[in-house]
Order: structure tokens, then C-alpha cells, then sequence
């Protein structure tokens, strides 16, 4: 996966690079506090090697519980929580606002799976932290589960969730 590893499947320089597309499917839903957005997340790249475990965090609002799942073909991929030290590294590498957390999880991958998988996130107590009339911007951020954040290449990308009376609006460059 372009980002983590080159063509020929060597790690990359430590860092990160906006290569992790969102691009929404549909409209948001809203419901009962929470927001639920659908999205393709595309890697940039091409996907390399065997299975491989990667390590996805995302950051919220700290009052927000984030509920995701991810798709490839209509199969569930198996999402787990990170250990701890993982939301440490995050925080370390990628900071955060004094009202904001990182959540993250670990699952596996391969590379007959491509590079695209449909995501659906769902931020619950999302009214009470954001206006009706304002948004959320929530970075993304990938990496191998045995390299981490602080340490080696990572991809990210931003996804902006409309309050209930705004217009959600696709960015450039992969995020939306």
C-alpha cells in the first residue's frame, strides 16, 4: 500500500503522506444525536505482499463514541480495538485538541483485497458536540501494526461531517 511500502514492498521514509481517499457514498443520516456517514476509503496505491496487520485510528470529540465498520465485497472485515499504547503513539505522533480523543483499531489485510474498502462510521452523542449549523472535521490515519505511527510511514486523510442544517461538501485530494 502506497505510503506504507513501496512498489517493491519496502517500508517507506517514516512519516505521513494524504493518501487515504474518503469519498462519501451517500447522504449523512441522522439519528437520535448521532451522525452515520458511508464512504469508499481508497489507499493510494497499489496493495503489495501477504497478510498484513494495519492499525486505523481516528480522531473525535472526546463525549463521541465511535462505532465503525469496514467492507470489502460485502464481507465484514474483523475490526479490533488497538492496545492503549497505540492511542499513545497517535496522540504523540498526530496530537489533538484539548476536546478531542483518538479511537483505534487493528485488523488485517491482503492484497488480493485491492485497495478500496466501504466504511461506515458512526459518531454517537454527535448533536451535542457539534452545532446544526457547524461541521467536524476527523482525521484518519493508517499504518502497520508493527511499526506504529511514531515510527514509521503512515497515510492519512480528513473527513468533514455537516451538522444536521449544514451541506456536506467533497474536498480535493481524496478527503470529504
Amino acid at each position: 500500500m502506497s505510503g506504507l511500502v513501496d512498489e517493491q514492498g519496502r517500508p517507506s521514509k517514516p512519516g505521513g503522506q494524504p493518501n487515504l481517499g474518503l469519498k462519501q457514498k451517500g447522504p449523512f443520516e441522522y439519528s437520535r444525536g448521532s451522525i452515520t456517514s458511508t464512504r469508499d476509503v481508497t489507499f493510494g496505491g497499489v496493495a503489495v505482499g501477504d497478510r498484513v496487520d494495519l492499525t486505523l485510528g481516528i480522531r473525535i470529540k472526546k463525549r463521541q463514541t465511535a462505532v465503525l465498520a469496514l467492507k470489502k465485497g460485502g464481507t465484514d472485515l474483523k475490526l479490533r480495538p488497538a492496545p492503549k499504547n497505540v492511542v499513545s503513539d497517535l496522540r504523540k505522533t498526530l496530537g489533538k485538541a484539548a476536546d478531542e480523543k483518538w479511537v483505534a483499531y487493528n485488523f488485517s489485510w491482503e492484497s488480493t483485497l485491492g485497495t478500496t474498502v466501504e466504511s461506515k462510521l458512526k459518531l454517537k452523542n454527535f448533536s451535542h458536540t457539534v452545532p446544526a449549523n457547524g461541521f467536524q472535521v476527523v482525521t484518519v490515519a493508517l499504518c502497520h501494526s508493527d511499526v506504529g505511527f511514531s515510527k514509521g510511514p503512515y497515510s492519512y486523510g480528513i473527513s468533514v461531517l455537516p451538522g444536521k442544517n449544514s451541506t456536506g461538501v467533497q474536498l480535493l485530494g481524496g478527503g470529504g
